[in-house]
């Protein structure tokens, strides 16, 4: 598995942040692949253009931001792909800082996962359904 990221190069360019480079990327490759999932790390799988993402980076902001603070921290709950990266970007967007959690194993992580949770004072979980039914089962 692996993402296999297309951002160019320009090096004379100057973004006060990460969110004004994506903008500007979009604005300029809009329709363009900015990521690929490469499932066994060689097979492409899935991919998002630089709108796409944009896009569902701002849903994602906007789904965050009636409730978030800047500075709130998230839990990016997400085994890898193109859904983790939209989630980064989202919280990005929204000021909140992402706090990546790796779920492999899952019904063995619970206490780790808790106090990753309590430690980083996570205000919101973001993830998959398929990840949130296995969690609500257990």
């Amino acid at each position: 598995m692996g993402i296999l990221a297309t951002f160019s190069s320009d090096r004379d360019a100057r973004f006060a942040n990460l969110v004004e480079l994506l903008r500007a990327r979009t604005a300029e490759h809009g329709p363009r692949v900015a990521f690929r999932y490469l499932a066994d790390g060689e097979i492409e799988e899935s991919r998002l253009t630089y709108e796409e993402l944009e896009s569902r980076a701002l849903a994602i902001a906007a789904a965050l931001a009636p409730q978030a603070a800047a500075g709130d921290r998230a839990l990016l709950f997400y085994t890898g792909g193109l859904e983790f990266i939209a989630a980064l970007w989202g919280c990005l967007y929204a000021g909140v800082a992402a706090v990546p959690v790796f779920p492999a194993r899952l019904h063995r992580q619970i206490p780790r996962l808790l106090a990753i949770a309590a430690d980083s004072e996570a205000k919101f979980v973001l993830t998959t359904a398929k990840i949130r039914r296995q969690a609500e089962d257990l």
